[in-house]
């Protein structure tokens, strides 16, 4: 796992010795979080409040350069090519006169951390708008085989392979329902044969908000380009929604109404799963088994109570960091492991004083 403390970045593997990565200003801000390849070979960073983006090995080996905004201008948030040393990043090309919801022109590109080569995959279109660095938009996804890019906008979701190719175009067009939500939301399955899609095309009144965003839900498979559309009820409104890894599952709700709803994306069921009117994220399992909600709210089965978690953070389908505090200050981060309905702790004897980074699995 990755630790920041003290304004360092170590590498540490197990029980093994840290390894130092960096050492960070202490002015320095970080526009997004360290991330860990799926080997746990390298590491990429970023320095000199996000102008600079290096790699590094894990044995804190061929530290390089990868990416710096003198270069490259504006770009996204980056994200490694599943099971590759591949770097995905997107360059956004927006002037000053465009508003937060124009959509600009973006363009995918593809660095190698081992070597620090850099190549154009694919001229995207008006895709990006209001780009957020600290996360890649919900409407660009890799395919978790890395072997695929999915794109979508209101025009149709476009599919291309790793060397550019386009293979699937103009799938499931729609008219959205608001001009600021012009985007689809995609979910790959697990086994990179298709993808969920929410499309924006409705709205939904509650009794306290008017004409939320609403999305039609979709399952779209490649091999025989066949979309079925999935009838929730209520549909998934807000911008707040989140499909399970293995895509058969969406949590949302909690926007304007005090229901969180859980929807099965393979029956079309709906149930109340818990009560929350304010704008809640979820985080599901990689099992799709658990869900944490604002990072402080752990369910562990629709049949139990929710569990009290503070900060919470998954390592793996069974596992989950969480500070809590062991009689009194300082707190400490513990991990929690679910066994069944229930979960116990184990002391991870770190201070509130550092940052873990973890890579679920």
């Amino acid at each position: 796992m990755l630790v920041y403390q003290d304004f360092n970045l170590y590498f540490q593997d197990g029980n093994e010795p840290p390894v130092k990565l960096a050492h960070f200003e202490e002015t320095t801000t970080r526009p997004f979080s360290p991330i860990l390849s799926d080997d746990n070979q390298k590491v990429v960073f970023p320095q000199e409040d996000g102008t600079k983006i290096y790699a590094i090995n894990t044995d804190g080996t061929h530290k390089r350069l990868i990416l710096s905004t003198d270069q490259w201008g504006s770009f996204g948030a980056v994200s490694f090519v599943p099971n590759t040393h591949l770097l995905f990043f997107a360059v956004v090309q927006c002037n000053n006169q465009q508003d937060a919801n124009s959509l600009c022109p973006t363009t995918a590109f593809l660095a190698d951390t081992d070597t620090g080569k850099i190549r154009k995959l694919v001229d995207l279109g008006q895709v990006v708008g209001n780009i957020n660095v600290s996360s890649i938009p919900d409407n660009i996804k890799l395919s978790p085989d890395g072997k695929m890019l999915a794109v979508g906008t209101k025009d149709g979701m476009k599919i291309f392979t790793l060397d550019g190719r386009l293979i699937h175009d103009n799938i499931l067009p729609y008219t959205p329902s608001y001009n600021t939500f012009p985007s689809p939301t995609l979910s790959w399955l697990p086994d990179s044969s298709g993808l969920i899609v929410a499309a924006p095309d409705q709205t939904y009144s509650t009794t306290a908000c008017d004409s939320l965003t609403a999305y039609t839900m979709w399952r779209y498979t490649i091999d025989d380009d066949n979309a079925v559309q999935i009838p929730l009820d209520p549909p998934p409104m807000g911008d707040l929604i989140a499909i399970s890894p293995d895509g058969n599952w969406i949590a949302y709700g909690g926007e304007c109404q005090p229901n969180l709803y859980l929807g099965n994306l393979v029956t079309g069921q709906t149930q109340v799963f818990e009560q929350d009117d304010s704008r809640p994220d979820f985080s599901w399992s990689s099992n799709s088994k658990h869900l944490i909600i604002h990072n402080s709210t752990l369910l562990t089965s629709l049949d139990k109570p929710s569990i009290y978690v503070v900060d919470a953070a998954w390592i793996d389908a069974n596992h989950f960091l969480s500070m809590v505090d062991v009689n009194g200050p300082p707190f400490r981060y513990l991990i929690g492991e679910i066994r069944g309905d229930d979960v116990f702790y184990y002391d991870e004897q770190r201070s509130d004083d550092s940052l873990v980074f973890l890579k679920p699995k």
